[in-house]
């Protein structure tokens, strides 16, 4: 998977948002939005839809056509090429994901929305809802504009995703350049067994040891190939703790443009949650999200 597959982009625009008419344009989470789906275009050549959706439950033919006459005028004249305007009644999230099955769509970008000072959070709740149930990956474009990421940080758990995490982003960093890191929180899922039989300290460190250095290999196992087929070396970091929290942490410190992530939840379910930690993760980085679905990720929304 890479940048250069993406053959069609949907970029999600809010034209209720407040301010949206003023003198300087629209929102700035707009502006970052149409930022971030020019760029994914110029690298891939995608066809590109801009989507709003009017969330009245009246709504006549003339309050979509000036929808669809805000999104022309305001939104699809700032993007690259021809672009298809569609304009959509209902529940937000869920015509977005329809359009999403409607128009094959392989990536979604949204734009996230103001941070306050006390809640610092990067998604509003319809992006909270597309990045939950969303079957494509989802590209969450900071309240800031952007010319493509400079910094990317992949964030890895070492699961069945991660090849996928990586491609995508050893492609975002080959096309654009910068700096890219990859990193990872060791588990040690037989640790609470080992305290409770009261195994010893030097037994406890010897485990978690080993437990560390597999991940350094299984690290090695993955980057080194794409290293070799792109020329673009990741910088390996690991860190101990919460892995949500470390994350965070470490976009702060690396100054990251970006964050690739895998969502995966609890299995065997529709829609299943992205995980604790990528949920944790997206209420408190203010960077540019790119979040990779499961290839048998099922949505709960249908076209019925």
């Amino acid at each position: 998977m890479s940048v250069e597959r993406f053959d069609s982009i949907l970029l999600c625009v809010n034209v209720a948002a407040k301010g949206f008419d003023g003198e300087d344009g629209p929102p700035l989470e707009v502006l970052s939005a149409v930022s971030g789906a020019n760029w994914v275009r110029q690298q891939s050549g995608a066809k590109l839809t801009v989507m709003a959706v009017v969330e009245e439950e009246e709504v006549d033919e003339e309050t979509l056509e000036f929808a669809r006459h805000r999104l022309r005028e305001a939104v699809a004249s700032r993007l690259d090429g021809d672009v298809e305007v569609v304009v959509a009644q209902g529940v937000a999230y869920v015509e977005i994901i329809r359009q999403v099955l409607r128009g094959s769509h392989d990536l979604v970008v949204v734009g996230a929305r103001k941070s306050s000072l006390v809640h610092r959070t990067l998604v509003g709740s319809v992006s909270v809802h597309v990045l939950r149930k969303c079957p494509c990956p989802v590209w969450v474009a900071p309240r800031r504009a952007e010319d493509g990421p400079r910094v990317v940080l992949s964030a890895v758990a070492l699961h069945t995703l991660t090849p996928r995490v990586l491609e995508l982003s050893a492609s975002v960093v080959k096309l654009r350049g910068g700096r890219w890191h990859v990193f990872h929180c060791p588990e040690y899922p037989l640790e609470g067994g080992m305290r409770l039989r009261g195994a010893s300290v030097a037994e406890t460190e010897e485990y978690e040891a080993g437990e560390r250095k597999k991940a350094w290999d299984a690290l090695h196992e993955l980057c080194d190939p794409l290293e070799k087929e792109t020329g673009v070396k990741p910088k390996l970091w690991m860190a101990e703790g919460l892995p949500s929290e470390q994350i965070g942490l470490a976009v702060r410190e690396l100054g990251a443009d970006l964050l690739v992530l895998g969502t995966i939840g609890r299995t065997g379910l529709p829609g299943r949650l992205i995980g604790n930690t990528a949920e944790r993760v997206l209420a408190s980085v203010e960077c540019s999200v790119l979040a990779v679905k499961p290839d048998d990720f099922e949505t709960p929304v249908t076209l019925d």
